[in-house]
């Protein structure tokens, strides 16, 4: 255990609870090896100014509450050693009422190519979930649950330069999940068609300006040959 002013970081085997700021000094103790973080009340703006890059290699698990300042999960500017994350599997993000953004576009791939589980509630400066931008990312993707965000407008927004959105699909071979509940200012889950293997049945819930319901459909292994 370690402790500063504002600091209670606790390390249980492969679990790492910190509550309020790491310190430089702090931080460097660390082990390396850490697959679980639960980040509590701290003051960080991104994922890597609270730990340094090392102890994100093998981290499968995040947890981030009430995290006031945080603005995204990775760098808002180039050169971000959040991208060190290539394990990730879990993403669970509770009320962080300065989060604006995910992931940036324009950050090096991988961050969520193994990721499954994706929770997103009361963060209300969240405008869309995920760009179409990081769809080859997310080849693993089982859950999606996004509660609860009343600046939500879009779940999977396009905004690639050259695709207008009439004629995009995204690929979850693996979705079996999407529960949306308490987004006021949803219009679209997706302009283009999800296809999946086993295509679920979407729970939506006092989305009071929905649109249209998701187009999800089926798709084949012979479809797309390289899953």
């Amino acid at each position: 255990m370690v402790v500063g002013v504002r600091t209670l970081m606790l390390v249980m085997r492969s679990v790492l609870l910190v509550l309020g700021t790491v310190t430089e000094e702090s931080s460097h103790l660390l082990p390396i090896h850490l697959q679980q973080l639960y980040l509590y009340n701290g003051k960080w703006k991104c994922l890597c100014n609270a730990l340094p890059s090392p102890c994100l290699y093998f981290m499968t698990d995040i947890t981030i509450v009430d995290c006031r300042n945080l603005e995204s999960l990775c760098c808002l500017s180039g050169g971000c050693t959040c991208t060190v994350v290539q394990t990730l599997q879990s993403l669970i993000l509770r009320r962080l009422e300065s989060l604006s953004i995910i992931r940036k576009k324009d950050v090096v791939d991988g961050v969520f190519n193994h990721l499954k589980k994706l929770f997103i509630t009361e963060c209300h400066g969240l405008k869309s979930l995920l760009t179409i931008k990081v769809r080859r990312e997310l080849l693993h993707l089982e859950e999606v649950t996004v509660h609860d965000c009343r600046s939500m407008v879009e779940i999977f927004a396009v905004n690639d330069d050259n695709d207008n959105g009439s004629s995009s699909s995204l690929i979850f071979p693996k979705l079996n999940k999407l529960e949306l509940r308490g987004l006021p200012e949803l219009k679209t889950v997706c302009k283009g068609i999800i296809l999946c293997k086993s295509p679920p049945a979407p729970i939506i819930i006092k989305c009071d300006k929905l649109e249209k319901q998701p187009r999800i459909q089926a798709f084949n292994d012979s479809d797309f040959p390289i899953f």
